[in-house]
């Protein structure tokens, strides 16, 4: 028998293999809800959907915090408004740096560089001052410095807002993870 019928037999076989696996662990998707329950897995409360768009985030003043409140109303409601009665209250604090990484010889001029985008965040009761949850999250993203000034300061700008995209992620994904969890163990 030839390696590609014995691959093509093989295949399914791995399939069921898996799902079987997976059936048995309780794997449970994290956005999963309340109607179809995963084997084993018990039923939640509220969905995630709904917990993530009960969060009201703040409002900041540099243009990077402006664009983490954006991604975040954005990822937390799927495109709608900052929620008009939230739950929760997410307070975060942005460092932002950039640093070189390559100069040229002949010049010594820096032809690319890093942008750092690093977020503190905890997630807070609305009327407690007491966090429920605190996390970091850090995006990283590296641009081509130009002889242009201007050039140079949009692509500082882009690599700026691939960072911000980055922790948005990162902090959705970690909020998510946290309501999961809370929704699994009933309190």
């Amino acid at each position: 028998m030839s390696l590609s019928k014995c691959a093509a037999l093989l295949r399914p076989a791995g399939l069921v293999m898996l799902s079987l696996a997976l059936a048995g662990c309780g794997f449970r998707p994290l956005y999963l809800e309340n109607g179809a329950p995963a084997a084993g897995a018990p039923q939640q409360k509220a969905s995630i959907g709904r917990e993530l768009a009960g969060i009201s985030v703040q409002l900041g003043a540099t243009r990077e915090s402006i664009l983490l409140r954006n991604n975040l109303i954005f990822a937390f409601t799927g495109g709608g408004d900052d929620s008009a009665n939230p739950v929760h209250r997410l307070d975060y604090t942005i460092i932002k740096s950039a640093s070189p990484f390559t100069v040229e010889a002949g010049s010594g001029r820096q032809s690319a560089a890093f942008v750092t985008i690093q977020v503190t965040y905890q997630l807070l009761r609305i009327g407690s001052l007491d966090p429920v949850f605190r996390g970091r999250a850090i995006g990283r993203a590296s641009f081509d410095k130009p002889a242009q000034r201007f050039a140079a300061i949009r692509a500082e700008r882009d690599a700026e807002d691939r960072a911000v995209g980055d922790v948005s992620e990162a902090i959705r994904n970690a909020l998510a993870s946290y309501f999961m969890q809370k929704s699994q163990s009933g309190s």
